[in-house]
């Protein structure tokens, strides 16, 4: 089973909330899940949220046997040329290449909207955790930045440190070079999960350069992979109210037909 989580950002205070779960059923035929989490509520109660006109109840989950339009919109068209070097840039291999894995590496960023894709934290028994993000907020840094993220290689460390005056979301995780440039931010709706439920920051944290595009947009120039630990039995996206499904899928899913592609 794939378990994806979809996030959506207040454009006026900046502030992400995780507001949907997209989860890919291995059964013979592949069946896609989508739910609201109550993450969406919260956005809904501080910042406004309407619900997705694809998925227009809260309270409702929704199946289908291919992979609803919200999300398959925002992969890459298997017919353009310039997708296998799109790819690429992701670390992903074409050959070998889902709808679902492109989102994950892509996040599902669209000019259209503020939405986001990123994959569940899957701590294991000792509470560590691996996982690749795309680092945010270059474009808010500086040329001198910019510039230092083209000179890094795969596999270079990175450093992060604790910043407490971020005047858009309060605290952050800062990620710097070694030349100390600020190269922009780990994700909020990420920081918030592991913060939050064990109030973690940083210790036992490590960041190397997953990959680094030097010809893609900004959004895309810079992956990282994020390795760190949890309190043994945490599990951000099972514990934290957030995350949890506004409706249990099982038995409760509405829609199929409708939402099929």
């Amino acid at each position: 089973m794939t378990t994806l989580y979809l996030a959506w950002q207040h454009l006026t205070s900046r502030r992400w909330f995780p507001i949907g779960r997209l989860v890919r059923k291995q059964s013979g035929a592949n069946e896609f899940e989508f739910a609201y989490v109550r993450g969406a509520k919260e956005a809904e109660k501080n910042a406004g949220f309407k619900p997705i006109p694809e998925f227009p109840n809260f309270d409702r989950a929704y199946a289908a046997l291919e992979l609803f339009p919200t999300f398959r919109n925002r992969a890459m068209n298997t017919s353009r040329a310039d997708r296998a070097e799109y790819l690429r840039q992701l670390g992903l291999d074409e050959t070998d290449c889902d709808a679902l894995a492109e989102l994950s590496a892509s996040g599902g960023r669209s000019y259209a909207d503020n939405f986001e894709i990123f994959s569940e934290i899957k701590p294991d028994p000792e509470g560590r955790f691996h996982t690749e993000l795309a680092l945010h907020g270059l474009r808010h840094t500086n040329p001198h930045a910019i510039e230092a993220v083209q000179e890094l290689q795969e596999g270079d460390k990175l450093g992060v440190s604790l910043e407490l005056t971020n005047p858009v979301t309060t605290y952050g995780l800062l990620v710097h070079s070694r030349g100390y440039y600020t190269l922009g931010w780990l994700p909020r709706y990420f920081v918030e999960a592991i913060h939050e439920c064990c109030d973690w920051t940083k210790p036992d944290v490590e960041l190397t350069v997953a990959r680094v595009n030097r010809q893609a947009p900004l959004s895309h120039r810079l992956r990282v992979q994020v390795s760190g630990r949890l309190r043994p039995g945490i599990n951000p996206m099972r514990d934290l109210e957030r995350y949890q499904l506004i409706v249990a899928m099982n038995g409760n899913a509405a829609g199929s037909e409708a939402a099929q592609a």
